[in-house]
């Protein structure tokens, strides 16, 4: 779960929550409308957040499922010392590739450590769209 995942899931629970106080309230004081309307915009902005990140990783699927494979170049590989999960950073692979003549990059985060694996210029194989060949990722995934 990525970090705009977790934050639908916070706007969500203090959407409902929000909602849940303002409703009764709005019955009994005007305290209610602003409580109420707080609590429904977080709802709302919880449901399109959710709604977006479940499309990008329906793209990714998809892009797994069906995409056509091309080899790549790994373009670098860099560390995020700025997160922490579980005592580890996270690495961001950012890789390279060409369709029909066209440049294209795209970069992959991961957990697993990838110094030796991936190195600036070593060879990555990438799937990507044939309709939209921006939407890719490096194949075997890094998980």
């Amino acid at each position: 779960m990525d970090g705009w995942s977790v934050a639908a899931v916070v706007f969500l629970l203090l959407g409902f929550i929000f909602t849940l106080v303002g409703l009764p309230l709005l019955l009994v004081f005007i305290v209610g409308i602003p409580l109420l309307l707080v609590g429904l915009a977080f709802l709302g902005a919880g449901i399109l957040l959710l709604a977006w990140r479940y499309r990008e990783a329906q793209q990714t699927l998809n892009v797994l499922r069906t995409g056509q494979a091309t080899l790549g170049t790994t373009i670098g590989v860099t560390q995020n010392y700025n997160v922490t999960i579980n005592n580890r950073h996270p690495w961001t692979i950012y890789y390279g590739f060409e369709v029909d003549g066209q440049r294209y990059e795209g970069k992959t985060t991961t957990l697993r450590p990838v110094g030796f694996t991936h190195r600036a210029g070593q060879p990555v194989y990438v799937l990507y769209l044939e309709s939209d060949p921006g939407r890719s990722t490096i194949y075997p995934p890094v998980v």
